[in-house]
């Protein structure tokens, strides 16, 4: 009878372990290229564990890290010139800070249209000689046929 062969134990991935696996990607120099295999293999020397590219690759903090850093790696080889490093916690700060600013542009646009019609609107009712009373008496009550009294 064969015998099976044992399975390596795994241990639970943690944050700790996670932030622990971020902090050796943003150790390495951004004119050194990194690959999955070289994370996975750079996680066993340090923690003793093995996880698999893809179980890596799953946690968001390391992804971020590892695109952080070939972002990095590219900017050097196209202009030959080490960029600045920007944290993953800081870059996905930078893009909702971008987003916003995107839908304070966008809401600020909306109110500039809002502005001028209303604008409008006041230049229209002195024209036609609508007067301030007119202006500020309440909307009447609409009434529909289906209210029971």
């Amino acid at each position: 009878m064969k015998k099976r062969p044992k399975r390596k134990s795994r241990s639970r991935f943690t944050e700790s372990i996670a932030q622990s696996i971020v902090a050796l990607i943003n150790q390495w120099p951004a004119n050194k290229r990194l690959t999955w295999e070289g994370i996975v293999s750079m996680t066993k020397h340090d923690t003793g564990l093995e996880w698999s590219r893809q179980t890596l690759q799953k946690q968001e903090p390391i992804r971020l890290a590892y695109d952080a850093h070939t972002a990095h790696y590219r900017e050097y080889i196209r202009s030959g010139n080490l960029p600045k490093r920007i944290s993953p916690e800081n870059l996905v700060i930078q893009q909702k800070l971008d987003r916003v600013n995107s839908e304070n542009d966008e809401l600020r646009e909306t109110l500039r249209r809002s502005d001028e019609r209303l604008i409008r609107y006041l230049a229209n009712a002195i024209r036609y000689g609508i007067t301030q009373e007119q202006l500020e008496s309440p909307v009447p009550k609409i009434v529909t046929g289906t209210e029971e009294e």
